[in-house]
């Protein structure tokens, strides 16, 4: 079903996975300054692997943000 509505949407068929949407939410809530805690309990991980899993894919975005947003590269 979830791949019929994609391609009625106009994206391609393996565009949308049903994961993907756990990867986003993991980065998203990380974003958002959520504690792991806060999305294991959300997400119904009980363990913290999944989280791991889940939210590395954009873990290297996060951090360039965060450094970004710190200061810390103009502070010399």
């Amino acid at each position: 079903m979830l791949r019929r509505r994609a391609v009625q949407a106009g994206y391609p068929r393996e565009a949308v996975r049903p994961h993907l949407f756990r990867h986003t939410f993991a980065h998203e809530a990380k974003a958002a300054g959520m504690s792991d805690e806060q999305i294991m309990a959300i997400a119904g991980w009980k363990d913290p692997s999944m989280l791991l899993r889940y939210g590395a894919t954009l873990a290297e975005e996060r951090a360039l943000t965060a450094f970004t947003q710190s200061g810390f590269g103009n502070r010399y």
